[in-house]
């Protein structure tokens, strides 16, 4: 770091804290350059909505899945025409550059070594570097609504690996500047990168696929070593954790609702997203009570999230099928 670099920092950043780490990060960037959008909308146009599952027999826990795609904020740029170029490696001289120009950094991150967490890894997140004192930088992020901080040092460990499909090495980036979000040229493509993520993901970890391994694994599940904190974990992935509720099923509703609003989207599908919503979080519920039955329960309650989760595929397929109906209604 030069002397100059010392003391940098964006005057009037606006953290605009939601339900969702990425969508928060990007509203907020948007905001800094005079751009106001809702949140749901920064989702829904950056193909948030996923699934993926993970079996990892020396993570901890040993099973993890969550409800979002990869790359919300380089979707949510390259959809709007100023794609994020990913520096790709460690270049803090790049970070003071980009501040002293008045430009925020976006990235993604494991929270695992970022100091104001809870020291569990949880990968994808995503906050904007906005200031920078000493090795001391201070970031944009829904943990707080002040700014927060942390070491140069933790936010280099927080990049720098890999955890697919949600984190990629290295995956920190000066924010270009949007000027306009044209609806009917972003919306079609952004709900076809949805649904081709959700019915053809690009790995049978991914999407509705994702989601049946999780059906076929969860028998599994009452044998495992670390039952209690897989299934708590689980039961944060869907409610906590920056959802917004349902597995993130809630705010795509309010992203197909202002769709109705906007551009005339049939109301039957902002209310089947909003079922689905419901029912991830009363699977959140059963998965809260598999982590703390007693042994001669857990097959009862295995067996109720394989039922409920059953149902949940059958819905969303129903519901992606749809949204290609709508748009190819809306395209004619």
């Amino acid at each position: 770091m030069t002397s100059e670099a010392a003391s940098l920092h964006l005057e009037n950043f606006p953290n605009l804290v939601g339900a969702h780490c990425s969508s928060s990060a990007v509203r907020s960037v948007l905001a800094y350059d005079g751009l106001y959008i809702s949140e749901a909308l920064a989702f829904g146009l950056g193909s948030g909505l996923g699934f993926f599952y993970n079996i990892e027999p020396e993570g901890s826990p040993t099973r993890r899945f969550n409800g979002r795609a990869p790359d919300l904020e380089g979707n949510f740029f390259r959809l709007a025409g100023q794609p994020l170029q990913w520096l790709g490696s460690w270049q803090p001289e790049a970070i003071s550059q980009a501040l002293a120009l008045k430009r925020p950094i976006i990235a993604q991150t494991d929270i695992y070594p970022i100091p104001y967490y809870d020291g569990a890894h949880f990968i994808g997140h995503g906050l904007v570097v906005v200031g920078l004192e000493g090795n001391i930088i201070k970031t944009a992020d829904i943990a707080a609504q002040e700014l927060s901080e942390m070491p140069l040092e933790a936010f280099h460990a927080a990049i720098r690996e890999a955890y697919p499909p949600l984190n990629q090495p290295y995956h920190y980036a000066v924010c270009p500047v949007v000027r306009e979000i044209k609806l009917v040229e972003m919306v079609p493509e952004a709900l076809a990168r949805t649904v081709l993520y959700m019915l053809e993901p690009p790995t049978p970890s991914e999407g509705l696929a994702g989601m049946l391994a999780l059906l076929q694994d969860l028998p599994n599940w009452k044998d495992l070593p670390d039952l209690n904190w897989a299934a708590r974990f689980a039961y944060q992935a869907i409610e906590k954790r920056g959802t917004g509720g349902g597995n993130f099923r809630l705010l795509y509703a309010d992203f197909i609702q202002e769709l109705n609003l906007m551009m005339g989207f049939d109301p039957l599908l902002a209310q089947g997203f909003r079922q689905a919503a419901k029912m991830w979080s009363d699977l959140g519920v059963s998965f809260k009570e598999l982590a703390f039955c007693e042994l001669d329960e857990c097959e009862r309650v295995v067996e109720g999230v394989l039922r409920d989760l059953g149902s949940i595929i059958l819905l969303e397929e129903n519901l992606f099928q749809a949204i290609l109906e709508q748009l190819k209604h809306h395209q004619a």
